[in-house]
């Protein structure tokens, strides 16, 4: 149903619209059983008031066992302009002075079989990633952002640029 999909898709753009909203949002769709006390122990009196705004929206969603679930850790398509905002806010949650952070942004010149062979090894980094992700061994209350994007960039398509 579009009109659906259209819904869904704004409750998420809300929800990553500020940075508590977006932490909290991350917190509910990862962390095992989370309920409202849990959120307010770890965010306070502005992370309660997020999931309330987030419950609201039905991003969020409250079982009759106090749990909270999310539509975030469902898999949807995400127009481009979610998938940026995502980045933004990972970004700027991210605590590069935490031992292991690092950030990896390259630009490079390749040619057609070098993009081939990137794209693989991205593709295979992103493989390597989910299988750990969906190991159960590895679940725990560690939230951790990370995000591989990459394409080739030409400036015909930046339109509305100006020179």
């Amino acid at each position: 149903d579009p009109e659906a999909y259209s819904d869904i898709i704004k409750a998420l753009e809300f929800a990553v619209s500020t940075p508590t909203r977006f932490e909290v949002l991350l917190y509910a769709s990862e962390i095992k059983s989370v309920t409202m006390a849990l959120i307010g122990e770890e965010f306070g009196k502005r992370g309660l008031l997020a999931a309330e705004e987030l419950l609201a929206k039905k991003v969020l969603t409250l079982g009759e066992s106090g749990q909270i679930t999310s539509l975030y850790s469902q898999d949807h398509w995400c127009p481009e302009s979610f998938c940026r905002s995502v980045a933004t806010q990972s970004l700027a949650m991210l605590r590069l002075d935490h031992p292991g952070s690092f950030i990896r942004n390259h630009s490079l010149a390749l040619n057609r079989e070098g993009l081939v062979e990137y794209y693989k090894a991205c593709r295979a980094s992103a493989e390597n990633l989910a299988a750990i992700e969906k190991n159960p061994q590895f679940t725990g209350d560690k939230i951790v952002v990370s995000g591989i994007f990459m394409g080739p960039v030409s400036s015909a398509s930046r339109e509305g640029d100006q020179e």
